[in-house]
């Protein structure tokens, strides 16, 4: 198989997998996605960039060191230099690099970050480029998992798309979490608008592809947004 070389491999391990960007001059140009153990991607690069919120990144370079000349793992010390009100110690290093993203590739201000994963996380920009903080709440499975987990009779369910009302008790609880993560989104970005009228509202996490279209607000899906900020990690 032809290698595909590029200046920077992002890595960017999350809860539930490990996504790869290849990138040329800061340009996002080829995304895969892979589980330790399985054979690499057939990408190359001059730099590698990795962050991780769930695998230690020192065993995992013993896998992935031949994709590039030099790696850095970016650390939750590691300095970000974004303007915040947050206790940056403590905040995820995915949330980090979404901020710092969208700090460096967009031309405006005034953005809510919604993260649909694991976790539904939120951040704030303000019109400042301030970053004022943000949200953590259940992702579409974990509210899913946990109404059986703390119930006798609720079953285990995938998240799935539902009505607003359920007419059975799966469809029910299927409206709660969907509708509820609607709901959420939806509140949060109308409560901030009437601080920050210039508010956009951007998605990513593996979730967005399917909670966007039913986001009634003017939306931007950026479904590599901590690609992106690995790329701009030393702008």
């Amino acid at each position: 198989m032809i290698l595909r070389e590029f200046d920077l491999i992002a890595v960017d391990v999350g809860n539930t997998r490990v996504k790869i960007g290849g990138f040329r001059q800061k340009n996002l140009q080829e995304v895969t996605y892979w589980n330790p153990g399985e054979p690499l991607p057939n990408f190359y690069g001059t730099v590698g960039h990795i962050v991780s919120v769930s695998w230690n990144e020192d065993e995992l370079m013993e896998e992935i060191a031949r994709m590039c000349n030099a790696w850095l793992i970016i650390r939750p010390n590691d300095p970000f230099h974004f303007p915040s009100n947050y206790r940056l110690l403590e905040m995820g290093m995915d949330r980090k690099m979404m901020v710092h993203a969208a700090q460096s590739i967009s031309n405006f201000k005034s953005i809510l970050l919604v993260s649909l994963g694991t976790c539904m996380t939120m951040d704030w920009i303000d019109q400042h480029g301030i970053h004022q903080g943000g949200r953590i709440s259940p992702g579409w499975n974990m509210r899913l998992e946990g109404m059986h987990r703390q119930t006798k009779r609720l079953p285990l369910l995938e998240g799935e798309e539902a009505p607003l009302v359920g007419t059975h008790t799966q469809e029910a609880m299927q409206s709660g979490a969907f509708h509820g993560i609607l709901a959420e989104i939806n509140d949060v970005f109308q409560q901030i608008q009437q601080k920050d009228p210039s508010l956009r509202l951007w998605c990513t996490g593996g979730d967005a592809n399917i909670f966007v279209p039913y986001i009634h607000l003017p939306v931007e899906h950026h479904p590599h947004l901590v690609l992106h900020g690995l790329a701009h990690y030393h702008s």
